[in-house]
């Protein structure tokens, strides 16, 4: 079963993190991923490519000595399934967001860096690029049996705004959605799994 949070933040309300000064963070274009993705200390996967290539999301990395340690990525207007899944392609859900909102993804730092606040820190950092393009929130979506990730997100000031649930059986999947397909002013679509019709 997946049970899908939906965790929304004002970006004014989100605490300012500072990147420690041993990092350094770029937001990545395709020809810096590609040129990252050659060192064999960096395990980037290659999705990231058709991901700001394809579906126009943006990528923030940190950095520790052209090792990447942190990574996130952003995205507005309509987010698709590739962007909000738990790994089984099956949890693929589809959102669209209103203008003033952004959504956070893959957000990951690599154990050994873990600790550092460089979560929180690339959290700042998005909710300023978001803020300077005008945006007003943040909305990410996580496991809700994922404990440590809640815990992380609501100190820094996200707060359950509504949830999905996927049911498995093997092959069969049927999914419950709130009323009308609607989080608040967030319009949410279909798992890619649910046979529920």
């Amino acid at each position: 079963m997946n049970i899908s949070c939906f965790l929304e933040a004002r970006i004014e309300s989100i605490q300012s993190e500072p990147l420690p000064a041993d990092y350094q963070f770029e937001w990545l274009t395709v020809a810096r991923l590609t040129e990252l993705r050659e060192n064999p200390e960096n395990s980037i996967s290659d999705t990231w490519n058709s991901l700001l290539e394809i579906h126009q999301a943006e990528c923030l990395v940190v950095l520790a000595d052209e090792v990447v340690v942190g990574l996130a990525g952003v995205k507005t207007g309509m987010v698709s399934g590739e962007l909000n899944h738990d790994g089984d392609l099956r949890t693929k859900l589809p959102i669209e967001l209103p203008a003033d909102m952004a959504y956070l993804f893959g957000v990951h730092v690599v154990p050994r860096y873990r600790g550092k606040r460089l979560y929180a820190a690339m959290v700042s950092l998005i909710a300023e690029r978001m803020s300077d393009r005008g945006g007003k929130r943040l909305l990410l979506t996580t496991e809700c049996s994922n404990f440590r990730a809640l815990k992380s997100v609501r100190r820094m000031g996200f707060t359950q705004v509504g949830h999905t649930v996927l049911i498995r059986a093997g092959r069969i999947c049927w999914a419950i959605y709130p009323n009308e397909n609607q989080i608040g002013d967030i319009r949410v679509g279909r798992y890619a799994g649910d046979v529920s019709g």
